[in-house]
């Protein structure tokens, strides 16, 4: 329910005028000041945002664990997950990042049993496939097949 009111603040901010002003700093921060974008107030709204959310993530995440061990919290694997999901997805959509978690869930759901530990190669091959091939990640790669296939 959370993510799914996640996604809605999103997609509303990235409607709004806020959003466009975001956009238009991601994509060239420069031209963006010249148009009249108040980069500081901006910035710090999406500084703002993203803190709130992931703090509301990490909260609801340790509220659901029995036990927290902090030096595991901590390791490569942790960090870089979400990254990778972000990545392989589609970073810069709305949509992307939550494709690519479920990818790489249900890629770990399979290979996690048969494979052990080694299912982190494949999900670094699959990163830099992605990274290489498809900057757009999952979501470019569809769009592609798409226009390839219906022209």
């Amino acid at each position: 329910m959370v993510a799914v009111i996640t996604q809605g603040i999103a997609y509303c901010t990235i409607k709004s005028k806020m959003g466009l002003a975001m956009m238009a700093i991601r994509d060239d921060d420069e031209a963006a000041d010249t148009s009249g974008v108040h980069l500081f107030k901006y910035k710090f709204a999406a500084l703002a945002f993203s803190s709130f959310f992931s703090g509301l993530a990490g909260g609801i995440f340790a509220y659901y664990q029995d036990s927290i061990v902090p030096a595991f919290l901590f390791t490569p694997q942790w960090t870089f997950e979400p990254l990778v999901a972000a990545s392989v997805g589609g970073s810069g959509t709305l949509f992307g990042p939550v494709i690519g978690a479920v990818f790489l869930i249900i890629l770990t759901e399979l290979f996690a049993l048969t494979l052990g530990k080694a299912y982190l190669i494949i999900f670094g091959a699959i990163f830099i496939f992605v990274v290489l091939f498809f900057p757009g990640g999952l979501i470019e790669a569809s769009e592609r097949i798409r226009k390839s296939i219906f022209g």
